[in-house]
């Protein structure tokens, strides 16, 4: 890969010049979303391996501690418990008129 700069310091450009030269193998293709989620999760797990504490799940007990509609969409922060004993904290960021799957026809929206 060539650089633009006689120097290559930054991870961020070597990382973006990754993400431009990688052909995206599981990006979204405009079929069926759960088709493709199917594709995705199966890669995940080969790719990551055998995860702790699956075998005990937890209920994700969602809890909404606050939510905002603006001009542009809404925005909602929200509380869940991804593992025993352990909540994490998120954003949920809806553009308005979005409709489900929300952004997944957009590959935008993907990473």
């Amino acid at each position: 890969m060539a650089y633009k700069h006689r120097y290559a310091f930054s991870s961020s450009l070597h990382h973006r010049c990754l993400m431009d030269h990688t052909r995206q193998a599981l990006a979204y293709d405009g079929g069926d979303v759960k088709t493709w989620q199917g594709r995705l999760r199966r890669k995940l797990r080969q790719l990551i391996g055998a995860m702790p504490g699956l075998k005990q799940r937890v209920g994700l007990n969602v809890r909404s501690l606050w939510r905002r509609r603006g001009r542009l969409g809404t925005i909602e922060k929200i509380v869940f418990t991804a593992e025993p004993c352990a909540d994490v904290s998120a954003y949920v960021c809806l553009p308005g008129g979005a409709q489900p799957p929300w952004g997944a026809a957009d590959k935008r929206w993907l990473l």
